[in-house]
């Protein structure tokens, strides 16, 4: 099965507890390095609950985190250590959303992941920008940080696997809360690339009306490019003459 994991049983809050009692509440025993080893090793470990706990050790940490760092952090989805969406998600929301907040520099090591044959790669390479989608070229972020995120979700759509698609639709519909008219055009520009939970997931937070437009987009999409075939057609039989030539006079040769 794919992204099979192996789990102790604990649910997030029996995680965050142990992370807490065992970790955070004798942090100032380690070291900046022994917490970064730390939460590398527990993220190689078989175990959801244990990897999960090696991300709340980097977001503690995020700051001392560094370009160099961030090469083990991609060697975790190369050699499968991140083979799942829990783990993806959970990796970008307490890691690689922090790390990258702001910065254009991590920003785009991170987007360049887009391109990757790996699908959690993939999808991280926009679920990790989500929280900060919605906030589009501003405070919380960069000059052109909005054009990468639509130009993420592009490539991403690209594949027709399910959890790197539902990672781009769910970064289109936080790029909608921000700039509506932007994110239905692109949704319009780039219908065909959509499966359609993918596309459900990018048009959540548009009215009902619109929703139930881009549903049936394809459709009304078809049906035009039938009326304007039809319509050429008419136009080019309207064209030809279809006059009865006269007919030649015979000349009787005697």
């Amino acid at each position: 099965m794919k992204g099979l994991v192996k789990c102790h049983g604990l649910q997030n809050p029996g995680i965050v507890k142990v992370f807490k009692e065992e970790i955070k509440g004798n942090i100032g025993e380690f070291t900046k390095d022994e917490l970064k080893n730390l939460g590398f090793l527990q993220l190689r470990s078989e175990f959801l609950e244990e990897k999960y706990i090696g991300c709340f050790i980097l977001k503690e940490i995020h700051k001392n985190v560094t370009e160099e760092d961030f090469k083990h952090i991609e060697s975790f989805f190369d050699q499968g250590h991140v083979n799942n969406w829990a783990m993806c998600d959970g990796m970008c929301s307490y890691f690689l959303k922090n790390w990258s907040k702001g910065n254009e520099e991590r920003t785009k090591l991170i987007s360049k992941w887009r391109e990757d044959a790996n699908i959690w790669k993939k999808r991280a390479s926009c679920v990790a920008f989500i929280t900060n989608g919605r906030h589009l070229d501003g405070s919380h972020n960069f000059v052109g940080f909005t054009d990468l995120m639509f130009e993420n979700c592009r490539v991403v759509l690209h594949c027709r696997e399910r959890f790197p698609q539902l990672g781009a639709g769910w970064l289109l519909r936080e790029l909608s809360v921000g700039d509506r008219p932007r994110a239905i055009k692109f949704i319009e520009d780039n219908y065909n690339l959509f499966i359609r939970e993918g596309l459900r997931y990018a048009i959540e937070k548009l009215p009902t009306p619109e929703q139930k437009r881009l549903l049936a987009f394809q459709k009304q999409s078809e049906l035009e490019v039938e009326v304007k075939k039809t319509t050429r057609k008419r136009r080019a039989d309207d064209s030809i003459d279809v006059r009865p030539r006269a007919k030649r006079a015979k000349t009787n040769i005697i």
